[in-house]
């Protein structure tokens, strides 16, 4: 039977004055009532109804879709009914509950995610959040405090239960249990940071600037024009280098064009003008930030430019980041939000250049791979290299250049590597990646790299393992040089997939290379 709010309410006050974290307190509730899902236990734990879930959905995510009380209820019945939760639904949850995303799932229920899914799920932590959560402790100091805790607020010392069944005992709580004289001064020294920090933190200091840039009085062309060639330099960049080396510079600078859009006087001329320049800029931060997988970071970035590009009514950055946005979704994992966002983009599509058609249905084509849909699947690609036979280089904007023969390839190649992996037109798809990575030059090395290595992956779980090994050492000389965690992260599924040819010298090798490139 499940607890009444009232008993869930007094029980949990009781709980927290003892100092129990909202982790602890569910891990109470799901002891007493077993086979509980992790998102009702929490529910109960801060003693909420489905409907005061919801509000709280929408108080944080005001311009998200409406969360309603059915919506939570499905995330709850998840996986025996219902729906299952998203990897923003889940940090959302997370937020809610000051917990981790990975704590909201069961295994079973966690593996039920993609391996790039469960990597942004490991990541997702609102524990600071929870004032009884001692964050800054060391690992250890924290570990034995909270089972002493757990131990004495289930009764592990105690020798009675209460009236209700509870494993609470009766008698008045103790004192909580203190860190002893050794244990004190390890957390006094971290969370002081006396040591190594001490030398550094001056250093950061330093570099930390007091005197913020000089706004302009009247927003001119010339400062618009400056966003954009800023804008372009950091997209080179990120093609070349990677996003996570480049991602604090052009967050920093997007925060002041986002300064001029909120403190500068522009003529009403130029304002078009100004937000498609800072939304440019704004798409340019978020995709670093996805390469980086930074995911939450990357999804208020891209809505940020998505908002710039609305207001400024430009149709084709607006193409371009939903298309961003629908390729982070299905790399997360959420393929029907992915193809929820390009069928989007692809409203009015008459509006749009041939290059952008066929990013888009290059972006629709990777989504319906990741659900199973061979025959959409493949006509979708098919239209999409229609549309790629009419680009006119010279005719497309600015942040389109990229999308040449190698990137259609590549992406084309990456939805059709999602059907050969179970059994279906290998040949297609090893052309289609062996395309991109002959075509992809050194200011493309990332797109190269991930390709190269998709292709070695195909050929290791599809032909021969030396073919695949030699494909490997040149894909992953390329992501060396690059510093992308979604690069990184396909090393490591190579590295898993050759690991049934470890025998053959060769691929062995490759092996040891990717561990050196990778931390695996």
């Amino acid at each position: 039977m499940n607890p009444k709010p009232h008993d869930r309410g007094h029980r949990a006050q009781e709980l927290r004055t003892r100092g129990l974290t909202w982790e602890q307190i569910t891990a109470v509730w799901e002891s007493d009532h077993p086979g509980t899902s992790p998102r009702v236990a929490f529910r109960w734990a801060h003693n909420l109804t489905q409907q005061q879930v919801a509000e709280a959905c929408n108080a944080l995510n005001p311009g998200e879709p409406t969360m309603t009380k059915s919506r939570i209820s499905q995330f709850e019945s998840w996986p025996a009914g219902g729906r299952r939760p998203s990897i923003s639904n889940l940090n959302m949850l997370a937020r809610i509950y000051q917990t981790t995303a990975r704590r909201l799932l069961t295994e079973d229920e966690y593996l039920h995610y993609s391996a790039p899914a469960r990597a942004e799920l490991d990541r997702i932590d609102h524990r600071q959040l929870d004032d009884n959560c001692p964050t800054s402790m060391p690992q250890h100091i924290k570990h034995a405090r909270q089972v002493r805790e757990v131990d004495e607020a289930i009764g592990a010392t105690s020798t009675g239960t209460s009236a209700g069944g509870s494993h609470l005992s009766s008698r008045p709580a103790a004192p909580m249990t203190t860190v002893d004289d050794v244990e004190r001064k390890e957390f006094l020294r971290t969370a002081l940071g006396i040591g190594a920090a001490a030398i550094v933190a001056p250093l950061t200091e330093l570099a930390i600037p007091t005197q913020p840039s000089p706004l302009p009085t009247l927003i001119s062309a010339a400062d618009i024009q400056e966003i954009r060639t800023i804008a372009d330099m950091f997209q080179a960049w990120d093609h070349t280098y990677g996003g996570s080396l480049v991602r604090e510079a052009v967050v920093a600078q997007l925060r002041y064009a986002v300064s001029l859009l909120k403190q500068a006087r522009c003529p009403n001329s130029l304002q078009p003008d100004l937000y498609t320049a800072v939304g440019y800029l704004g798409h340019a931060a978020a995709a670093t930030s996805f390469d980086s997988c930074a995911h939450e970071d990357a999804r208020r970035m891209f809505r940020l430019a998505l908002a710039c590009a609305e207001e400024a009514g430009n149709w084709h950055l607006r193409a371009k980041i939903l298309s961003s946005m629908a390729r982070q979704a299905i790399w997360c994992g959420d393929a029907d939000s992915g193809l929820t966002l390009v069928e989007l983009a692809l409203v009015r599509s008459e509006r749009l250049t041939p290059a952008e058609r066929a990013m888009l249905l290059s972006a629709r084509a990777r989504a319906l791979a990741k659900q199973g849909c061979i025959q959409d699947t493949l006509t979708t690609v098919g239209t999409a290299d229609e549309e790629f036979s009419r680009v006119r280089p010279h005719e497309e904007p600015p942040w389109m250049r990229y999308y040449d023969a190698a990137q259609h390839a590549g992406d084309t190649g990456h939805a059709v590597y999602d059907l050969a992996t179970r059994g279906n037109f290998i040949g297609e798809a090893t052309q289609r990646l062996a395309a991109a990575v002959q075509g992809h030059t050194a200011a493309y090395v990332r797109s190269r790299a991930i390709s190269g290595v998709k292709l070695a992956s195909l050929t290791m779980a599809t032909g021969d393992p030396r073919e695949a090994a030699a494909i490997g050492e040149r894909a992953v000389a390329d992501g060396g040089t690059v510093r992308s965690r979604r690069a990184a992260d396909d090393m490591k599924e190579l590295y898993q997939l050759a690991s049934a040819h470890e025998h053959i010298t060769s691929v062995a090798e490759l092996r040891h290379h990717i561990k050196g490139a990778v931390l695996v």
